[in-house]
């Protein structure tokens, strides 16, 4: 980030902000520009060929924390853009706490977006609030048009098939576990769901869990006081045995590598076991 004063003044300056640095991204890909000034701010960020979208369209907005218009411009990944402006002459669009008492913080959001994501077509909004959402407001102030929408609810009906006795090999030994061959079936309930079930048959779904009794010990992240300590690992999945397997495996050394151990057992040990040391 770097500050940029405009005629050698200490109340005119230009803030500029390269968000694509933190991702090993050229600057000119992920910015943010803002102006600064006695009675103005006004920012400009845009997101370049980003790994993911937020559609197409556009989302108009105001009352927002830091201005009173704001403009988003949604190209899905080709590129994004956020525009922000508070000034004097546009005190006009401000939600006073005269106008209204309960909401007047809220800022405000009117647009249409298509495919803003997955399993949603379009969505719309009319002065909708940001970040808030109640039974009494009226369907047309934030709606959207789904998967669910069209098709119908689904039901899904899960069936364990198989499961029997594996082990878990790691560098202190072999660690004994179970696994099971799950299968889950989704199916719609009404028209015209059911009636694109017939055309394509079922929708299976099949995995594979493979559980610890006690664990395999892997140190805790500590960021938080929940956290700190001992932790570890108990049940993995994958589309074999063999996957599910070599998952547990791979899962608990990247996590020893990542938070420092234990790289000490001398056998295999629960959690528990581990921690009491």
């Amino acid at each position: 980030m770097t500050l940029r004063h405009i005629g050698g003044r200490d109340d005119w300056y230009v803030i500029d902000t390269d968000y694509g640095k933190d991702d090993g991204r050229p600057r000119w890909q992920h910015r943010r520009m803002s102006l600064h000034g006695p009675n103005v701010q006004a920012s400009a960020e845009w997101n370049l060929l980003a790994k993911h979208g937020f559609g197409l369209g556009f989302e108009a907005g105001r009352n927002g924390g830091e201005s009173d218009l704001g403009l988003n411009l949604y190209a899905g990944r080709l590129a994004s853009l956020w525009l922000r402006l508070r000034a004097p002459w546009t005190s006009w669009v401000r939600v006073s706490k005269e106008k209204d008492p309960k909401g007047w913080y809220n800022a405000r959001h009117t647009g249409l977006r298509l495919f803003p994501h997955e399993g949603c077509f379009l969505s719309g909004e009319f002065e909708a609030y940001e970040g808030h959402w109640s039974r009494s407001d009226p369907w047309w102030r934030r709606w959207s048009l789904t998967k669910t929408t069209l098709l119908g609810r689904s039901r899904s009906d899960a069936v364990t098939e198989l499961g029997g006795a594996t082990v878990v090999p790691m560098p202190e030994g072999v660690y004994d576990a179970t696994w099971e061959r799950k299968e889950v079936t989704t199916s719609y309930v009404r028209w015209p769901g059911t009636w694109l079930d017939k055309l394509r048959g079922p929708r299976p779904h099949r995995w594979v869990n493979v559980n610890v009794e006690g664990g395999i010990p892997v140190e805790g992240k500590g960021e938080s006081s929940y956290d700190c300590g001992m932790d570890g690992l108990f049940g993995c999945s994958g589309a074999t045995v063999e996957e599910a397997v070599g998952n547990a495996v791979k899962f608990v050394l990247r996590d020893r590598q990542r938070y420092g151990g234990p790289h000490d057992l001398d056998r295999p040990m629960t959690v528990q076991e581990a921690a009491a040391r």
